[in-house]
């Protein structure tokens, strides 16, 4: 998918940002641990586990006070520095549909990868930003089923076909 750089905030229109909301569901979540269950059905109780302590029992951010445990908003933050550190396109790019679904930001997208860049390297933040560019594109460009299937499918397809070179693609 070639991309026109501009202003991060230009790529997601917020009309089709609310459109993506209304149509996320939380509890669909548990959808994102079935390809593993499915490939290797051994790997199902990990990933009941994982599913349990990181997407069932999470709470939504309180504010600024003592807690126990990651709220899902940090989560998806954590997850977003993790995943640009590592180059992980696909994921990442699920991951930022999901921290916008959770009520985070384009631009506090952009400033987690910053941080992340800057302790790991600012190529790393140069590649998560031009995935959440085109991540934000992709979603914009989304007709009719707006689901978590169907968002994983557009962005299995814009990202995958290709490998990590198709979204270098790009014009300015």
């Amino acid at each position: 998918m070639a991309i026109n750089f501009k202003e991060i905030t230009e790529y997601l229109s917020d009309t089709k940002l609310q459109q993506l909301k209304a149509a996320y569901t939380r509890t669909d979540l548990g959808a994102l641990g079935g390809p593993p269950r499915v490939v290797y059905p051994p790997s199902a109780p990990s990933m009941d586990v994982i599913a349990t302590a990181f997407y069932a029992s999470l709470p939504d951010d309180p504010g600024p006070q003592p807690r126990d445990t990651l709220t899902v908003q940090d989560r998806e933050r954590c997850l977003l520095a993790l995943l640009c550190a590592r180059r992980e396109d696909i994921e990442l790019a699920i991951h930022i549909y999901l921290a916008l679904m959770e009520g985070i930001g384009i631009r506090e997208i952009a400033n987690v990868m910053l941080l992340a860049g800057t302790y790991t390297g600012i190529d790393n933040f140069n590649r998560g930003l031009l995935v959440e560019a085109v991540t934000l594109q992709a979603l914009d460009s989304m007709t009719g089923d707006l689901s978590l299937p169907a968002v994983v499918q557009v962005l299995a397809q814009t990202f995958e076909p290709h490998g990590t070179a198709g979204i270098l693609n790009v014009r300015q």
